[in-house]
């Protein structure tokens, strides 16, 4: 065999080890119980990188040239490795048992505050995994994203850095020592409203709602500023209620709860906010007995004073002003009932009650951070750990009532599911 057929012949030996790669995930998501709620998200992913292998793959039209032209198309095959690493990893850590459970609880709660997005048929949900970040993040569907990094090889085919221009679906990374702490899950409801954000293109709605509200223009350039991350706690609240708010109060009581940034508003200040949210969607106990839970750590300072009179409002014009397809929203998420249901296990966690079977998932995962929060009051901090077994029968009526498929339904979109997704790409476009 010539030098030239040889390569050939290895061009396509490499083209398909890419494509055995891609085949063994389809194939995981399909019969595998711990990926099979991410077969539309692996699709949405493999859709993207067979657009680029159809034009290295030698054919009639696109033949080879030569041995230089063979070495730059195996380059591509490696790029397409190293982008698919972007998701692999991700996927991987699930096959890890150490951390399965967590993620699919994680990758539950997501889901479940997506819903109502995807249910007038928009895109796949938000995918949970792992990482090294101080502070949980989300990359939306409309920002790049990185390949595998390898020293000194910089990837820079246009075709494999336009694949990365933009992700196909949502990604959420919360730190590795989560898996640790249950009860932090809510902010990942606060994570999840970014996305909704970004897919539904709400921030030109929220600066107009808050420009109704806020007269002073000083101050309302900085609700402005703060609009994104404010309308992510305020959907973390719609989501998880009380227990959001209680997760979102506890991580930022190690920072400076005077100090305000061009993104975020001062701790004490974002604190209120949420209970004014709280407020606002009626669960005034809850407002009330967070407010004096953490009134010593976020005190009602006078350089947050003016702002403080605007909260409610701001929350209210978010609200009842910002809205999707005829729905405002305060009513993407109705968690009112899961909110009622969320003490019933979080008491009965803590007399050593039963807890029902079937009992809806968002309770649950709120009543894991109520029955977590009763410990830290009634214990010390030596203390909390030898009674934190006392959760252990919520964490497992949460894993009983997962279902590894839940997400079936996303593998073949309604035509409203298309429609909707057609009228959001115009939209989008158009803007």
């Amino acid at each position: 065999m010539e030098n030239l057929e040889l390569q050939k012949w290895q061009l396509q030996q490499r083209l398909l080890a890419f494509k055995d790669e891609v085949d063994f995930w389809r194939s995981e998501t399909k019969n595998n119980n711990v990926y099979k709620r991410h077969q539309s998200q692996v699709r949405a992913f493999v859709e993207i990188l067979d657009k680029v292998r159809a034009r290295i793959e030698p054919s009639k039209e696109n033949p080879i040239e030569n041995g230089e032209d063979i070495r730059e198309r195996s380059k591509v095959v490696l790029g397409l490795f190293r982008i698919w690493q972007f998701l692999r990893g991700k996927l991987a850590q699930r096959s890890d048992a150490r951390f399965t459970s967590f993620l699919w609880l994680a990758d539950e709660l997501a889901w479940l505050c997506y819903k109502p997005i995807y249910d007038v048929g928009l895109r796949q949900p938000p995918l949970v995994y792992l990482n090294g970040g101080y502070s949980p993040f989300t990359l939306t569907r409309k920002e790049e994203f990185q390949a595998e990094s390898v020293p000194q090889e910089l990837l820079r085919s246009h075709t494999l850095v336009e694949a990365m221009a933009s992700l196909p679906f949502p990604v959420i990374g919360v730190p590795w020592y989560q898996i640790r702490s249950l009860a932090d899950l809510p902010v990942i409801a606060h994570e999840v409203g970014h996305s909704v954000e970004a897919d539904l293109d709400l921030t030109r709605s929220l600066q107009e709602a808050i420009r109704v509200v806020v007269a002073d223009s000083v101050r309302c350039a900085r609700w402005l500023a703060w609009a994104s991350e404010l309308f992510a706690d305020l959907y973390g609240c719609l989501g998880c209620g009380r227990a959001f708010v209680s997760s979102l109060a506890n991580f930022l009581s190690t920072e400076d709860a005077a100090s305000c940034t061009d993104v975020y508003p001062a701790p004490s200040l974002r604190f209120r906010f949420n209970v004014e949210v709280l407020n606002s969607l009626n669960y005034k106990h809850d407002a009330i007995a967070l407010s004096d839970r953490w009134q010593n750590i976020y005190p009602e300072t006078p350089e947050i004073a003016e702002y403080l009179k605007e909260g409610q409002k701001v929350a209210d014009a978010m609200l009842e002003r910002v809205s999707d397809r005829g729905r405002n929203l305060r009513d993407f998420l109705q968690f009112e009932k899961q909110h009622k249901r969320a003490r019933e296990p979080a008491q009965a966690t803590k007399v050593k009650d039963p807890i029902p079977r079937g009992e809806d998932m968002l309770a649950l995962l709120a009543a894991y951070r109520l029955a977590f929060d009763a410990l830290a009051e009634a214990y010390s901090p030596g203390e909390i750990a030898e009674n934190l077994p006392t959760l252990d029968r919520l964490e497992k009526a949460m894993l009983d009532a997962l279902v590894p498929d839940v997400r079936a339904g996303e593998m073949a979109p309604t035509e409203g599911q298309r429609v909707a997704q057609e009228e959001l790409e115009t939209r989008s476009a158009n803007l």
